[in-house]
């Protein structure tokens, strides 16, 4: 596109969750750049909605749904919303459109992205559905989305791998970054040794791939060896297994939906987050607690291992057991300077490398290549 300013519609209709967040920090970050323009459409009735109306960016808002009923009736409107997000991209001669997160309505209108040949970037943050999350509708939904966009952004190797052999008959460009995280310049480096109960954080909705019950197995591990550590839950969810574990004292059940605006508060009164899971993509909460310099303990699943390996923020246990998170916590709580460089290593790379100012660079080159394309698709 030589020199010319490219036009980026950022598009985002889910209500909450991590998907909304991580639209509206691509956008901020891409509107920061020189020779673009940045425009989003996000859902009225999102929980950040707000943020949106004050990003100072042009804006298509659209009404989703708050209950069944409305849910019906925004199923019914999308050809309806199809064609006023068309105009809306005619009238501001939009470029390129990009999907930071798959939203089951996005995928519904995937078409009208691709109307007069506007390039459509779909940001893939998980290979396949996790246990608890898999539905037909969704999958069929995923292969519509897949279908129409130009190329496809992912967030570890191992969505990039199951997605290359997905994708096999049909090829497309396939670019790969590490999920970013937000910059904190005011976070400063953490120490161990205040004689307060360590807090083992989880947050996140709690879901079985999640392994909760690993977690607070291993917290009942560390304290019978004489560890002064709780156990603290943060997020939506039901929790079926290890329930004689969830009255336990060294337990806090601070389970529940967390804002948005709230999420660095709780993941800042975490000594450590750990992330038991069964399976997992990547995870949005480790870059959130590397940016607040909360030292991570995770299991050597999926894209964790990547981002705990770059992004220096943590350790992996050895297995997929409450044995191995328990002896990799004890391991970090007997070695303060560990601990320590830890914390400072997070900070330093969600401040550099991993940070949202360097991903919206490198987005910003996959929509300039994809602009520029004049490949049949």
């Amino acid at each position: 596109m030589g020199c010319e300013t490219m036009r980026v519609l950022v598009v985002h209709w889910g209500r909450t969750g991590g998907g909304a967040r991580f639209a509206y920090e691509a956008a901020k970050h891409l509107s920061e750049l020189a020779d673009v323009d940045v425009y989003v459409s996000y859902s009225k009735n999102a929980e950040i909605s707000s943020w949106w109306t004050d990003l100072g960016v042009a804006r298509h808002g659209v009404a989703t749904f708050s209950s069944r009923s409305s849910l019906v009736a925004t199923i019914l409107s999308l050809p309806i919303k199809a064609i006023q997000l068309h105009r809306f991209c005619r009238r501001h001669s939009i470029d390129v459109v990009f999907s930071p997160m798959e939203q089951v309505f996005q995928a519904a209108i995937a078409p009208s992205f691709r109307w007069h040949g506007r390039k459509y970037v779909l940001g893939i943050h998980d290979g396949q559905f996790h246990q608890g999350e898999e539905s037909r509708a969704r999958e069929v939904l995923r292969s519509f989305d897949l279908r129409f966009a130009s190329s496809y952004v992912v967030f570890s190797d191992e969505v990039g791998d199951i997605l290359r052999k997905r994708i096999a008959s049909n090829p497309k460009r396939i670019l790969r970054m590490l999920h970013p995280s937000a910059s904190a310049d005011d976070v400063c480096a953490r120490t161990l040794g205040d004689g307060k109960a360590i807090v083992l954080g989880f947050f996140g909705r709690i879901l079985p791939y999640k392994g909760v019950p690993i977690l607070l197995e291993a917290g009942e591990i560390l304290r019978s060896r004489g560890h002064n550590v709780v156990v603290r839950l943060c997020g939506d969810g039901d929790i079926s297994a290890s329930e004689h574990l969830m009255s336990a004292p060294f337990v806090q059940d601070r389970r529940g939906w967390v804002p948005e605006e709230c999420i660095e508060e709780v993941v800042d009164d975490f000594d450590l987050l750990i992330l038991p899971y069964v399976e997992a993509s990547q995870s949005g909460v480790l870059a959130v607690a590397a940016s607040r310099g909360v030292p991570v303990v995770a299991t050597p699943v999926g894209g964790l291992t990547e981002q705990v390996i770059a992004s220096g923020a943590g350790i992996l246990s050895a297995a997929v057991s409450s044995q191995s998170i328990a002896a990799a916590i004890e391991r970090l709580l007997s070695d303060p300077c560990a601990y320590a460089a830890h914390s400072k290593a997070g900070i330093a790379t969600a401040n550099g490398s991993m940070s949202w100012g360097v991903a919206a660079e490198e987005l910003l080159k996959e929509f300039s290549i994809n602009a520029g394309s004049t490949r049949n698709e």
